[in-house]
């Protein structure tokens, strides 16, 4: 049944002065706050506010935003200092977005102090305030904060323009992060650091190279690929050094400007690191250029024996020369560790047949992939030939349990190519997960849908299948027909995903078809339903609650998509109460809005 486990709470002018009482009760005694929206406030209804907060003996969440004019207001900021040091169960702290790096100087001072002392968050988010741009008395005394607190293991200090904050700073910053010994997760992201002095970054780099706690490391969005060569090989010797990071992000650096001589001591660095099991590489060769660069770091990581997880979208791959393809593929299929490989937008619908064959030998071999992405790789424009190639691969592979295939624009596909794409489902017995998100199947001609459903229908392993934003509402009554049938004999299938399907737009013929679908079919018992408009249909929603009421098998019922916390109150009761009424199991069943 329908349980809220987190609390909006929003004191924005229109509310009445009832709401806001109403809300500081319950501040007094929620859990987690979701989300705190400030917005234009008179003196006593802070005061009100943060008393009620620093009151609260079980919040463990809590998410500050101020959505006043300019930056949030200075006795704001004292109320939550002095909120802060009161409380003692609050883990998680979320103060991002809200310019605190234009903040009065005391009341930044105040709010480190409060940091500082503070013994119970866990988490803090300070993202986007431009910190950066504080002055060196509040950014050194937040460092001090750093080094002073022993409970703080998440942080996140992304988009803070801290490349442009000054030396002393940065260099006050590294001691910090050198010293603190509790902090597993930095974020580092977007704050421009590949344009910092290179004293700064090296200082930096030492630090990152020397501390033995931090796991998970964002150093996404920092143009690094621009900084000069000095910056790059002191970062490089850094992350051969360190022993502890886990989880490396270099995404969105520009790693296609470096020389060719920083990419063989990055994928030295890499190869040598015996730490590293998930690495991100993506979007560093996006503006059209050659993902030589990129895959010659992978190329080198080939006998790495502890990464196990690479993420390689957006590097236009699929344009590399057959020469170089040949390499990636052949250094994918030595390696004997790598379980998680992510191609999303690489243009693999354009390879040559020479490079497909070499992808889909690595497919076949023995390596241990488990999970492969290929999600927005224009696979529907690419010609029979090179489908086959792939799709007999897919359906002789042994180990991929999880295939992503979004995206793809399969209503494109010939008739052909969805008979070799439905030949390899009904041979494939190892896959477990499908997605088909966003293939505007919904679209194709019925003769290409059949094979699709024929090969769905010949499966026995998937039991996860999504079929979101699929445009279904323009399927013809045989290929409704057609998909349902799949459905139904899918009796390994847990869980389905059809959201996103303009429910009002189907023919009623249609809707009554896959509406007696779902009544039916007893074996998916997490179901994901519902688009952003279908509160404004009554008429729809009434009989998708009769649909589900003689469903005996679902036992999660996600309506997350459908927005309906958007709706209003009035509507939002009416549909869970349709719901609640209709399933005679409500004790036992969750729904997810």
């Amino acid at each position: 049944m329908f349980e809220k486990k987190d609390l909006f709470l929003s004191w924005e002018g229109a509310n009445t002065r009832k709401q806001r009482r109403k809300n500081c009760r319950l501040l007094r005694k929620t859990q987690v706050v979701r989300e705190l929206v400030l917005h234009f406030f008179t003196e006593v209804e802070i005061e009100k506010l943060f008393s009620a907060l620093a009151e609260n003996r079980s919040i463990s969440e809590l998410n500050l935003k101020w959505e006043g004019e300019g930056r949030i207001p200075q006795e704001v900021m004292v109320r939550l200092c002095d909120a802060l040091a009161a409380n003692t169960t609050i883990t998680a702290l979320n103060l991002g977005w809200n310019d605190l790096g234009s903040a009065p100087e005391a009341v930044m001072m105040r709010l480190c102090d409060a940091l500082a002392a503070n013994t119970t968050i866990k988490t803090l988010n300070l993202c986007g305030n431009k910190l950066g741009l504080a002055s060196e008395a509040v950014m050194v005394r937040l460092c001090d904060a750093l080094v002073k607190n022993t409970t703080i293991t998440d942080l996140n200090l992304k988009g803070n323009k801290m490349g442009s904050a000054p030396e002393a700073v940065m260099a006050r910053l590294s001691q910090a992060l050198e010293a603190n010994k509790t902090i597993t997760c930095l974020d580092l992201a977007h704050n421009d650091l590949g344009s910092a002095p290179e004293a700064v970054m090296a200082r930096l780099c030492d630090a990152l190279a020397a501390n033995t706690t931090i796991k998970t490391l964002n150093l996404c969005g920092n143009k690094l690929g621009l900084a000069s060569e000095a910056v790059m090989v002191r970062l490089c010797d850094a992350l051969a050094k360190n022993a502890s990071i886990t989880s490396l992000n270099l995404a969105d650096n520009n790693l296609e400007s470096a020389s060719e001589a920083v990419m063989v001591r990055l994928g030295d660095a890499l190869a040598m690191n015996t730490s590293i099991t998930c690495l991100n590489l993506n979007l560093n060769c996006y503006s059209g250029g050659d993902a030589k660069k990129i895959i010659m770091i992978y190329c080198m990581l080939a006998k790495n024996k502890f990464i196990t997880e690479l993420r390689l979208a957006w590097n236009n791959i699929g344009s590399s020369s057959d020469a170089v393809l040949v390499k990636f593929f052949t250094a994918l299929r030595e390696n004997k560790t790598i379980k998680v490989v992510d191609l999303l937008g690489n243009n693999l619908g354009s390879l040559t047949r020479r490079s497909m064959q070499e992808f889909a030998r690595t497919l076949v071999s023995k390596c241990r992939l488990r999970e492969l992405v290929l999600e927005q790789n224009q696979l529907g424009s690419a010609p029979e030939e090179i489908i086959g190639i792939l799709f007999n691969a897919f359906g002789r592979n042994k180990t991929i349990k999880r295939l992503n295939l979004a995206a793809n624009d399969m209503d494109s596909f010939s008739e052909k190519s969805s008979y070799l794409f439905g030949k390899a489902l009904a041979t494939n017995s190892t896959l477990r997960e499908l997605n088909l998100d966003t293939n505007d199947l919904g679209n194709a001609p019925d003769d290409v849908l059949r094979w699709l459903c024929c090969g769905l229908i010949g499966n026995t392993g998937i039991t996860a299948l999504n079929l979101c934003s699929n445009q279904f509402e323009h399927l013809s009554k045989t290929g409704m027909v057609q998909l349902c049938e799949a459905l139904m004999f899918m009796k390994q299938l847990k869980e389905l995903n059809l959201s996103y399907i303009s429910m009002d737009m189907l023919s009623d013929e249609n809707r009554d078809i896959l509406f007696s679908t779902i009544s039916v079919q007893n074996h998916v018992t997490y179901l994901t339903i519902g688009e952003p408009d279908l509160h404004h249909n009554s008429k729809v929603v009434f009989q998708l609650c009769d649909a589900l009421k003689a469903n005996t098998s679902i036992t999660t019922l996600d309506l997350s998509c459908a927005r309906l916390r958007h709706a209003s109150k009035n509507v939002q009761k009416m549909i869970f109460r349709k719901l609640t009424r209709k399933f005679s199991r409500s004790g036992q069943v969750e729904i997810i809005s």
